[in-house]
């Protein structure tokens, strides 16, 4: 995916005006993974994280841009390095969504990278998470109402936080006099080719759905989220995603 560094990026389909798009670089922990990547020819070896700037070392290469053996990324609007908390990186990257959504705006997250790069784990937290929060939901009696006390975990990604961040700016506006009414569904794509592209509903047990000319779901159920124990269930939906075993991953999704 390209990106401007400014965050304006590509021109909006149909004509006038530039779509907002914007590029952020998640470093993954060495510690994660012991002995992980140990043997690759390409290696991090430097960033700066306002800045937006990844230096990497390559064995036995020279860079058009540069010292030689050396490459330098300078696409992202920022890097956060691999220290960073999983409330640190909403705050950074979602948050924001989430501000332009509740202001009517239609907004996109994509996490992109190589399998076993950290994406689940950025989007929902650690193997099972999801599922593992629904199920103490369930035996706390904890999420209804709309607090996150008693749901919400350090280790926990996108999904879950930022439902429970459009929940509570629902309720705001509905206590200022606006009829705010929030909804979720849950879908997994599969693109193999521009002809060959299936959307699955994971709320209706794997019914099949589609995207109309304008770009619309259709077919799929629509869940009204009241709770926080809502957002809980809709968010637990994903772990019947389909995984596949890779070389590198075990339950590449």
């Amino acid at each position: 995916m390209a990106a401007a560094k400014d965050g304006v990026g590509m021109t909006a389909a149909g004509g006038g005006g530039l779509t907002p798009l914007a590029a952020f670089v998640r470093i993954k922990p060495l510690h994660v993974e012991p002995g992980g990547g140990a043997a690759s020819t390409k290696c991090i070896s430097a960033w700066d994280e306002c800045a937006g700037t990844i230096k990497m070392d390559i064995a036995g290469g020279v860079s058009r841009r540069g010292s030689a053996g050396t490459k330098e990324f300078d696409f992202a609007k920022e890097v956060i390095g691999p220290e960073s908390t999983q409330e640190r990186v909403y705050g950074s990257i979602a948050a924001p969504l989430v501000a332009q959504f509740v202001q009517g705006y239609d907004v996109d997250l994509l996490c992109y990278g190589q399998t076993g790069s950290g994406k689940t784990y950025t989007m929902f937290g650690p193997p099972h998470s999801m599922a593992e929060a629904a199920e103490a939901q369930r035996k706390s009696g904890a999420g209804k109402g709309i607090s996150d006390d008693g749901i919400l975990l350090p280790e926990h990604g996108f999904l879950l936080r930022s439902g429970l961040h459009c929940l509570a700016a629902m309720q705001e506006l509905t206590s200022r006099g606006c009829k705010a009414v929030l909804h979720g569904s849950m879908i997994e794509m599969s693109i193999l080719s521009f002809q060959e592209q299936n959307c699955m509903d994971l709320l209706k047990e794997y019914t099949v759905c589609f995207v109309d000319d304008e770009y619309h779901l259709q077919g799929t159920e629509h869940m009204e989220l009241r709770c926080a124990a809502d957002v809980v269930q809709l968010a637990a939906a994903v772990e019947t995603r389909l995984t596949r075993g890779t070389k590198m991953n075990d339950t590449s999704s």
